[in-house]
């Protein structure tokens, strides 16, 4: 037990070194720039062509395998997870100010976009992102494998076209907004809350205090001007039946093809293959770098973790020797 106790010991002292050391590091380094990160390009053709030698390689007949040529245009692929505050717009933005460095305007771009929507600010600066490449005359596809809906349909709706596997989630063009409020609950506990402003809305619903119904009356007209912006901005740029489809419901592929939501039923799987054969597409991935204080403290709760599962594995082992 004594030799266990030694070594954690031993790994403590070893983790608050490297905490020092990384503090005088960013002391040091904090004043200087840092890159905002690396972009990595995968070439798809050479995957697909491995594809077909292993199937040659196993005995399998099918099409001869080729080295990929140099074709003449570029298609760029993109992919986008959203979660509720559109967070991956920072990556996204990034990809494509690198693609409208280099593309031309017979290129496109294909974006594998999967998000059940969040925050409209957000979703709307990341839907400003995939605008920037339409406006710059870059084809933009989006694909939906899974969900597009809300904010993830406010994104969608910028494309040039929009294509969603057969059981895709689409639509969802509404605004919502939750509100819980304790009130009731302090005022059991003869707690007051009380909020002052300055500007008659400034504050029209509050958590803590008492709702009036002047200030409801307010939020529900301010998230029904939100649902005028968002179907002007899908009509903008789908022609559809707005008022058929901004009730909040989603659809599935098929349906949302009917409707209009979509242009095309079929995977992103699919179009990709189709766009290999005479274009070169490369995965574009933008990685953001990460900080010195953010390396070591990554570094030290490694050897934090490191030495207490060690630790406990040695205790656990011995245990079981004298059994």
């Amino acid at each position: 037990m004594e030799d266990y106790l030694f070594w954690l010991l031993k790994a403590a002292t070893i983790t608050v070194f490297l905490g020092i050391i990384g503090t005088l590091l960013v002391f040091v380094f904090h004043n200087i720039e840092i890159s905002p990160g690396k972009l990595v390009i995968r070439n798809l053709n050479k995957q697909y062509a491995s594809f077909t030698t292993a199937f040659k390689l196993a005995g399998i007949k099918g099409e001869k395998a080729e080295e990929p040529e140099k074709k003449k245009t570029n298609a760029f692929l993109l992919t986008f997870k959203g979660d509720i505050a559109a967070s991956e717009v920072e990556r996204l933005r990034q990809e494509v100010t690198a693609i409208l460095q280099t593309a031309k305007k017979k290129d496109q771009v294909v974006i594998q976009l999967d998000s059940p929507g969040g925050m409209v600010h957000s979703y709307g600066f990341a839907a400003s992102q995939i605008l920037r490449l339409r406006e710059n005359g870059i084809p933009v596809t989006v694909c939906v494998d899974h969900v597009a809906a809300s904010g993830g349909y406010m994104m969608a709706c910028v494309a040039n076209r929009i294509v969603a596997a057969p059981f895709a989630v689409v639509g969802s063009i509404g605004v919502v907004a939750q509100v819980p409020n304790l009130h009731k609950w302090l005022k059991k506990r003869d707690i007051d809350y009380t909020v002052y402003t300055a500007g008659e809305h400034k504050r029209t619903l509050t958590v803590l205090g008492e709702n009036t119904e002047e200030g409801e009356k307010k939020f529900k007209e301010r998230l029904g001007e939100v649902h005028e912006l968002f179907k002007n901005f899908v009509t903008r740029y789908r022609e559809i039946d707005i008022e058929q489809v901004a009730t909040g419901e989603t659809w599935y592929g098929d349906e949302a093809l009917e409707i209009g939501l979509v242009d095309e039923v079929k995977t992103s799987d699919d179009v990709l293959l189709g766009l290999a054969k005479d274009h070169n597409l490369y995965h574009f991935k933008f990685v953001p770098s990460k900080s010195w204080a953010k390396r070591m403290g990554e570094t030290a709760q490694a050897c934090v973790s490191d030495a207490m599962l060690q630790f406990l594995s040695g205790l656990h082992s011995k245990e079981i020797i004298k059994q």
